[in-house]
């Protein structure tokens, strides 16, 4: 009986610590989930007024199975925000795009944040972002008409693919008529 016991009271202590630490984070997350709610919406609204400087307010859109806004000045609609995530190479690349009522991209904001840093991170910059605002309305192609980063081809092509999937939420909307105007 003293072997079981003592084999027995380590797992009794472990097991003891780990309810303790589980209840714990249980409670921290609970304290902490507003927050932290708070913040990644103010983070989104701060990136889609990056990427559609011209609206003064935004109202979610309503199309079925698009992510975005729709952006207005004084009530008149002047553009889109979509929100796509592709995956690039580390993980999932989100890219919120801004696209003008004559079908331009006008503003694009990226977070890669599995992405190597130094590589595929480099697609959050502005120097590879320019390439794609206010190119006449089509698709963007890697090696075509975008210049991918330097060994971040996979990051590169995630962007590209978000961008080419804002367009085409873009077009859907107008081809069944504006939606949320």
């Amino acid at each position: 009986m003293t072997n079981t016991r003592k084999s027995l009271s380590p797992i009794i202590v472990l097991f003891a610590i780990c309810l303790v630490v589980s209840f714990l984070l249980a409670g921290v997350y609970a304290v902490t989930k507003d927050r932290i709610a708070k913040a990644e919406e103010e983070a989104l609204l701060n990136a889609t007024k990056q990427v559609l400087q011209t609206a003064d307010t935004f109202t979610p859109l309503s199309q079925k199975g698009i992510e975005g806004y729709t952006g207005h000045k004084d009530g008149v609609l002047v553009g889109y925000v979509f929100i796509n995530a592709v995956k690039g190479y580390g993980g999932s690349v989100t890219s919120i795009v801004g696209i003008d009522c004559e079908g331009r991209v006008v503003g694009v904001s990226v977070s890669a944040p599995d992405e190597t840093p130094g590589l595929g991170a480099n697609v959050t910059k502005e120097s590879f972002l320019s390439q794609f605002l206010t190119k006449p309305d089509g698709y963007f192609s890697l090696g075509e008409n975008v210049e991918a980063q330097t060994g971040a081809t996979y990051s590169s092509r995630a962007v590209v693919d978000g961008i080419n999937m804002a367009l085409s939420s873009y077009r859907q909307i107008h081809q069944g008529g504006n939606a949320d105007e």
